[in-house]
């Protein structure tokens, strides 16, 4: 998580990490996850706000 943030530059407050549409805190393991190999952990800019009319 630190190094894909370190990459695109962006702060670990601002992304969230998903496997499986559950999202996965930085104390979480592969194993504890039950990755396997070619499993694919998603990453979400988190957005704030709403529409304004």
């Amino acid at each position: 998580m630190t190094a894909y943030c370190s990459r695109t530059g962006q702060t670990m407050g601002s992304v969230r990490f998903l496997v499986d549409g559950q999202r996965i805190g930085p104390d979480d393991t592969p194993q504890g996850l039950g990755l396997e190999e070619g499993d694919a952990i998603d990453a979400m800019t988190e957005q704030v706000g709403g529409c304004r009319r």
